[in-house]
C-alpha cells in the first residue's frame, strides 16, 4: 500500500484472513497428498515441502499397547476390516532425498526401541500408504468426560493419537461414513485434548477392547529374521528374491522365514531400518 500497489492488499490480505479465520482451509490443502513413485513417501499436492510415511506395527506380543505406548511418533489405529496399528511420520524438506533420509532415520530409532518388545515396523509403499490414509469418515464427538469408557463403547473406524512422554497430548476419532461424503485424510493432525491426564497405554487399551489387536503373521517372522541378521551383507540376509508377475512387487525371504510380498521401495527401506 505504501508503494501504491493496488493488488498487494488483496494478494496478501485474503490468504492472511483465511489463515486466521479458516485454518481448516489450509489444513485441508496441506493434507492432499500423492504417492511418490518407487518410494515409501507421500508428498503434498499443493504444499510440496510436506512429506508423510506410514509404517505398520507387526506384532508378536500380547502387550502391543505397552510396547507402542513408548513411542513419540503419532499412532494410528484402524479397526476394519481387521485391526491394524501404524506409526505416522511427517517431515518438511525441499528435496525427496532429504525427506527419505530423515524419515528412515526416525523409523530406525523407533524400530530399535520396539523390536525388543516384540513389535517390528513394516514401512508401507507410497501407493499403499495413500490408500490407508484415505478413509470415508467423519470426526466423532465423544459424549461425556470419561474418555476411556467412551472409547471402549463407541463405534469408530480409526483413532489417531499423539503422546508426549507417554501421556496423550491430542487425539481424534473417526467414524466410518460407509460410502457417504468425500474421503477424509487420516494424516490430519489430531486436535482433541483429553479432559484429564491419560496415558497412551490406557487410551490404546481402551480402544483395543473395542477393535481387537493385530495378529501375528508371516511378516513378523520375516522382519524378526532381518532384524536378527543386522550387520550381515544383503546377500546373506535376503536368501530369496523372486519377481512377481506384475513386475512391481518381489517375493523375498530371509534366513528361516517364509516368503513375503514387498515392493522394491519397501525392501530397501526395511534393510535400511534394520541395517
Amino acid at each position: 500500500m505504501a508503494s501504491r500497489g493496488t493488488l498487494s492488499p488483496i494478494v496478501f490480505g485474503v490468504p492472511g484472513l483465511l489463515l486466521v479465520f479458516r485454518p481448516r482451509f489450509f489444513s485441508g490443502i496441506s493434507l492432499r497428498v500423492k504417492p511418490v513413485k518407487d518410494s515409501i513417501l507421500l508428498r503434498g499436492r499443493f504444499l510440496p515441502f510436506g512429506w508423510f510415511a506410514l509404517a505398520e506395527a507387526k506384532v508378536s506380543t500380547r502387550d502391543v499397547e505397552g510396547a507402542v505406548s513408548g513411542m513419540n511418533e503419532r499412532v494410528l489405529l484402524l479397526s476394519a476390516p481387521a485391526p491394524r496399528i501404524f506409526l505416522v511420520f511427517t517431515t518438511s524438506s525441499v528435496s525427496r532425498s532429504r525427506a527419505e533420509e530423515v524419515t528412515l532415520k526416525r523409523m530406525q530409532v523407533a524400530a530399535r526401541a520396539l523390536r525388543s518388545l516384540g513389535v517390528y515396523l513394516l514401512p508401507l509403499d507410497g501407493s499403499e500408504a495413500f490408500e490407508v490414509s484415505q478413509l470415508r469418515a467423519t470426526r466423532v464427538d465423544l459424549p461425556g468426560q470419561n474418555i476411556l469408557h467412551s472409547l471402549s463403547a463407541s463405534d469408530y473406524g480409526a483413532l489417531s493419537v499423539e503422546a508426549v512422554h507417554g501421556f496423550v497430548a491430542r487425539f481424534e476419532l473417526y467414524e466410518r461414513s460407509y460410502g457417504k461424503g468425500a474421503p477424509g485424510s487420516l494424516l490430519a493432525k489430531p486436535n482433541r485434548r483429553p479432559g484429564s491426564s491419560t496415558t497412551l497405554r490406557e487410551l490404546l487399551s481402551a480402544a483395543t477392547q473395542r477393535t481387537g489387536t493385530p495378529k501375528p503373521d508371516r511378516y513378523v517372522e520375516f522382519l524378526s529374521s532381518v532384524a536378527a541378521t543386522e550387520g550381515e551383507t544383503l546377500g546373506q540376509r535376503i536368501t530369496q528374491t523372486v519377481r512377481a508377475s506384475d513386475n512391481q512387487l518381489v517375493l523375498v525371504a530371509s534366513v528361516g522365514s517364509p516368503q513375503v510380498e514387498l515392493s522394491r521401495a519397501q525392501l530397501k527401506a526395511i534393510t535400511t531400518i534394520y541395517e
